[in-house]
């Protein structure tokens, strides 16, 4: 995910993946700004727009700052910050819904899956959702590309499953990056996590994660296993 990443030292800023490393005590300041809803957020505003929000609300830089690495008249950047967190706000009204109902989906699309059912799957679908799966090349069946539509993610969902889920494997409803998800557990390691994003009581995206790289710290840290 290519968004602004701010050095360590003040002054640096560099394109790349968000891998931000912050001081414990700053972790529930920054919880929300960590989960993958709201990376997906920001991906929606323009590059100044961006730029200036996380300057301003993330690091807290302030606008005379901000002006040296967007090269912007300070008015400007006020500017962007407000227009900003309007695009934000009204992002997050559609998208924001309870963590109960967002398990609730996930376990009924997890039960149609293992069922085959793809006509239930469809119906828990938005019409132009879209999935999205990382497998790090190192899982077979998971997507090297977005699936989109409602019938093409039903369809990949329930086969490829099949493909790269072991047998026996069971699912446990938890939190990653400050979301609910779900946690597919086989032989003690998580070998895949699912979260969803919803829009008007449907799944909008679904996003799974089965690169064993990126899963190993959650044999440490789940107590699933």
């Amino acid at each position: 995910m290519k968004i602004l990443v701010l050095a360590q030292r003040r002054g640096e800023t560099s394109v790349g993946e968000m891998r931000p490393h912050f001081k414990a005590e700053e972790d529930a300041v920054m919880k929300e700004s960590l989960s993958l809803a709201f990376l997906t957020l920001l991906e929606k505003l323009q590059p100044a727009e961006r730029a200036v929000f996380l300057l301003r609300e993330v690091f807290d830089y302030d606008y005379a700052e901000i002006t040296a690495f967007v090269g912007r008249k300070e008015a400007a950047c006020r500017q962007l910050f407000s227009r900003a967190k309007k695009r934000l706000a009204a992002e997050r009204s559609e998208q924001t819904s309870r963590p109960a109902e967002q398990q609730r989906l996930m376990m009924s699309f997890i039960e149609a899956v293992r069922d085959g059912d793809a006509t239930s799957l469809m119906g828990l679908l938005s019409e132009d959702v879209m999935l999205v799966a990382d497998g790090g090349g190192k899982v077979p069946g998971a997507a090297t590309h977005p699936v989109s539509g409602r019938e093409e993610v039903a369809q990949f969902s329930v086969g490829a499953t099949r493909r790269f889920l072991p047998s026996g494997y069971r699912v446990e409803l938890s939190e990653v990056n400050h979301q609910p998800a779900a946690i597919g557990w086989a032989d003690g390691r998580a070998v895949v996590v699912m979260t969803v994003e919803l829009e008007n009581g449907l799944v909008k995206t679904v996003r799974f994660m089965a690169n064993p790289d990126k899963l190993s710290h959650l044999q440490r840290t789940s107590g699933g296993g």
